[in-house]
């Protein structure tokens, strides 16, 4: 026969859920929200690897658990936790949550503390930050000032009408950080209904980066399948558009020939990766010094998997020479004793190698 659970173990498992993680921090995120929404207060989500990583621990420990940091969130935010443990067991249920809002907000490392209004809507981020509960605080005090701003800007622009309405819409939406444009479509339909021609040139922008994603989406395909071509003829096509941004552009340039540098040197091929960089130095010959850099910089990586010391070397010293006062240049100068040890280490496993085989002879 089933039982159903009284009222009492409801209770405790609803309660288990909610409050697993410290004292005051929520782990169920749609509770949240509509605790949030219930007393008007922003949602704090701390994305974090509560057994494992050690910024997070200290961020938990300088800032979470100190009287300065609980008094100041006390009327303004609901604590949320969202953990990916590596020993503590957390439920199932839990764990898929929490690797769908990781998704969901483009989360790349921990900790991470998202600033949300209660639709769960993000509007800052950060993380750790040194200086203890007191700082944060001010810290936080600033991030809160980017909601208020977007709150006054998107007021004012709805005392306008037509383009000029579109514009104070877009200029709300720059207040925010830009990866989390694809929260606020609401508001982007008011920019595209209010600007249909696009004066503001905001539909254009948000059109490439929704090409962009696609293309990358596709060049990932392609490389998970280990399928060069395929990934370089994608970023070929889409090279071929007409008005794209010179920078754009000389980004997936260097995107392509990467992919192609990547294969050639996992293939062993380092005299095909050398010239496949070389070929495309020689064809953008109005590169900036920055950029001959970054690519000479290519050129050290493959001979240094490949053991060639002397010839990274040589490399180095074509870096410094082209802008000596560079960052990547004054990186270079750093990384010759570093090349010196390579050096000196592969010398001697490759001796000690030799003597082993003599041995065995």
């Amino acid at each position: 026969m089933k039982v159903l659970p009284t009222i009492a173990t409801a209770l405790t498992l609803s309660s288990s859920l909610l409050f697993a993680a410290g004292e005051g921090w929520v782990t169920d995120f749609e509770a949240a929200k509509k605790q949030a929404a219930a007393e008007n207060k922003s949602l704090l989500v701390d994305f974090t690897g509560s057994d494992w990583c050690g910024y997070c621990i200290k961020l938990d420990e300088e800032v979470f658990q100190q009287e300065a940091f609980q008094e100041y969130v006390a009327d303004k935010f609901v604590l949320v936790e969202l953990d990916f443990p590596r020993q503590t067991e957390i439920s199932a249920e839990l764990k898929e949550q929490n690797e769908a809002l990781a998704t969901a907000y483009e989360i790349q490392g921990f900790p991470t503390v998202i600033l949300m209004d209660a639709d769960g809507r993000p509007y800052a981020r950060t993380g750790y930050q040194e200086g203890g509960a007191e700082s944060y605080v001010v810290h936080l005090t600033e991030l809160q000032g980017i909601k208020a701003q977007y709150a006054s800007a998107i007021a004012a622009a709805d005392e306008l009408e037509g383009v000029a309405k579109a514009e104070g819409y877009l200029a709300a939406l720059n207040l925010l950080p830009l990866e989390f444009s694809s929260f606020y479509e609401a508001e982007m339909e008011v920019i595209y209904a209010n600007d249909p021609e696009d004066t503001t040139g905001f539909k254009s922008r948000m059109d490439l980066d929704a090409a962009l994603m696609t293309l990358s989406q596709q060049v990932d395909t392609a490389l998970a399948a280990n399928d060069v071509d395929t990934a370089t003829a994608a970023i070929d096509t889409f090279l071929q558009q007409d008005d794209l941004p010179a920078e754009l552009k000389s980004s997936l340039q260097t995107n392509r020939l990467f992919i192609i540098v990547n294969a050639k040197v996992e293939a062993q091929d380092t005299d095909g990766a050398i010239a496949a960089i070389d070929a495309h130095i020689a064809a953008n010959t109005d590169l900036e010094p920055i950029a001959q850099q970054e690519l000479l910089g290519m050129k050290i990586d493959t001979y240094m998997n490949a053991e060639k010391f002397d010839e990274a070397g040589t490399v180095l010293e074509e870096i410094i020479a082209l802008d000596p006062e560079s960052e990547i240049a004054q990186m270079a100068v750093s990384f010759k004793s570093q090349l010196a040890k390579h050096k000196e280490y592969a010398e001697a496993a490759k001796s000690a190698d030799k003597k082993a085989e003599q041995e065995q002879e």
